[in-house]
């Protein structure tokens, strides 16, 4: 009687079972310290017995790979945040916002409570402003921390998501720098980035000059963030019949449809922060002595 010939891969993998049967030290009950939770694990005897390995608490492996997750994101961030800084050499949040947290906004009326309320609840739902696109339009007169609350809110997204801060000025730049022989970079390229970036705060909405190129190149990249669902945050000096004839009446439709108007009708703090930076400065100023 033949014998059948022997299969070496099955031989390879008995000889494993057979190994990790004779490592095994079974189950038993464990406490987590970290989640107070009693779990079941399995352990292994390496070294001859010397060494024993159980299995860890599966809630703390959850939490490591929610972790691991969670660095990755904010890595590739990190790597898009820097590479938009580059390309963008105006795109930088003003020196004067970095830094800030929303503490920073003195709300001291009613109307100032209810624009940082809506600026704050803006970030806590961002993730879900990346899926629909709602955005914020903050408008008013100078000096009343338009700027200010939209930089604190670009920096507040982050580390997770990635935004770009720029003037609308430096934009309409940026897309003409490119019809230069010598750019490095195309128009579609800068519109792909002005379009597709998670969070795009657009500063002095209607400083530009207001030619129908400029508004040709604006429309360009806010139809484009309309159609793909892009949040923005437009800041402007203008009201609402002056915001949309700087826009536009397509562009303003569309923006009014996906965000919400925020009106900063108050006055400006500038005049009272002049004089308070001249205390500041003068050496004999009461505060300075005390």
């Amino acid at each position: 009687m033949e014998r059948s010939p022997s299969n070496p891969a099955r031989n390879s993998t008995r000889t494993v079972a057979d190994a990790l049967q004779k490592m095994s030290l079974g189950e038993r009950e464990m406490h987590c310290d970290v989640h107070g939770t009693t779990y079941t694990s399995a352990g292994i005897s390496l070294l001859g017995g010397r060494k024993e390995i159980w299995g860890p608490c599966p809630d703390c492996a959850e939490d490591r790979e929610v972790a691991e997750r969670r660095a990755e994101v904010e890595r590739c961030a990190e790597i898009e945040r820097q590479r938009l800084h580059a390309a963008f050499g105006a795109a930088k949040i003003p020196r004067r916002y970095t830094g800030m947290s929303f503490e920073a906004f003195n709300a001291d009326s009613h109307e100032k409570v209810k624009a940082l309320d809506m600026v704050q609840k803006f970030v806590s739902d961002f993730d879900l402003r990346v899926e629909d696109g709602g955005g914020l339009i903050l408008a008013g007169r100078p000096g009343t921390g338009k700027t200010m609350l939209a930089c604190i809110a670009l920096q507040a997204i982050a580390p997770k998501h990635v935004g770009l801060y720029i003037g609308a000025l430096d934009a309409v730049r940026a897309l003409r720098a490119t019809w230069s022989k010598n750019s490095q970079r195309t128009e579609m390229e800068v519109l792909e980035d002005l379009g597709g970036v998670p969070l795009l705060v657009l500063d002095e909405v209607g400083v530009q000059f207001g030619t129908d190129a400029e508004r040709n190149q604006l429309f360009e990249v806010l139809d484009r963030r309309y159609r793909e669902q892009r949040p923005s945050i437009l800041v402007t000096n203008r009201d609402v019949a002056g915001l949309k004839e700087t826009l536009g009446e397509r562009v303003f439709d569309r923006l009014t449809e996906t965000s919400k108007m925020v009106v900063f009708d108050w006055e400006s703090h500038r005049p009272k922060a002049q004089p308070a930076r001249a205390a500041a400065n003068d050496p004999n100023s009461p505060k300075l002595a005390a």
